[in-house]
């Protein structure tokens, strides 16, 4: 059995890490990540569309389909604690476009009734 070893001297300035040199990776990556962040950034509904905007890809289009989950979620148990005679309350701010969602307007209608 026969194991080589090849070694080749560090290039100047890769042998040792400086603080200076972490921080300026740091501040150079989480620039990066900002304007990516910042160019995905795009309303995913609106008042015309509070399901969700058509078109959604990507993280929007995620974030939209988790929140509607979510909603489905909550009218579901409100629906049944209401067959059950139990009351809970569900907080959400009036001017949230949560109320404006198909799910918001048949608890409004559900509950008005």
């Amino acid at each position: 059995m026969a194991f080589a070893i090849h070694y080749k001297e560090i290039p100047s300035g890769f042998g040792t890490i400086k603080l200076e040199q972490i921080v300026r990776a740091d501040k150079e990556l989480w620039t990066l990540l900002a304007q990516q962040q910042t160019r995905s950034l795009r309303p995913s509904n609106s008042d015309m569309r509070p399901d969700g905007l058509d078109n959604l890809e990507g993280l929007g289009k995620l974030k939209t389909e988790l929140a509607n989950q979510l909603y489905g979620s909550i009218m579901q148990l409100i629906l049944f604690t209401a067959k059950l005679g139990i009351c809970i309350i569900v907080g959400d701010p009036t001017n949230s476009l949560y109320w404006k969602t198909s799910f918001g307007r048949f608890l409004q209608f559900f509950l008005d009734a």
